[in-house]
């Protein structure tokens, strides 16, 4: 399996151990470096909001945001936790930038309306529809000579 090149235009396979893109010279390493870095930040950014450390939350989703500013996901937590900070300027602005790349966005528009409830520092989200547990399999019952007593359609998977 090869690298594809990041770059919109060129887009080309590459080794995945290649340093630099055979089509267009763009450094891969530095790419992939960059790529995992981006996913430590926003983890170590969850897990500093969940530890109630909403500063050092702040930080990290701030500086994915300045290195990624098109990631939608990194800028919802930052708003959020500028929310949960009281810095209410701060979220809105985020989440109206989330809303310019993302218009209807669901977490970027409930935060804009819990901002219009001035004693409000969390969001509350709309429920997703769940989707009722299957039920459980029993076994059936076999009629003599072995033979399944109903036949089972087959399921999504083909089997």
């Amino acid at each position: 399996m090869g690298l594809r090149c990041p770059v919109g235009a060129c887009g080309a396979e590459n080794d995945p151990l290649a340093d630099a893109c055979e089509g267009c010279g763009v450094p891969l390493r530095g790419y992939a470096r960059v790529a995992s870095h981006a996913a430590r930040l926003f983890n170590q950014g969850l897990e500093a909001a969940r530890e109630d450390r909403l500063g050092r939350a702040r930080d990290l989703f701030a500086a994915l945001v300045y290195w990624c500013p098109l990631d939608i996901e990194a800028r919802n937590s930052l708003a959020s936790t500028c929310m949960a900070m009281g810095d209410r300027a701060e979220a809105q602005n985020h989440w109206q930038q989330v809303l310019e790349k993302a218009p209807g966005d669901p977490i970027a528009t409930a935060g804009l309306m819990a901002l219009d409830r001035p004693d409000s520092t969390e969001l509350s989200l709309p429920a997703s529809p769940v989707t009722p547990a299957p039920k459980p399999r029993t076994q059936k019952k076999k009629k003599k000579g072995g033979k399944k007593a109903r036949r089972h359609k087959k399921g999504r998977s083909g089997r």
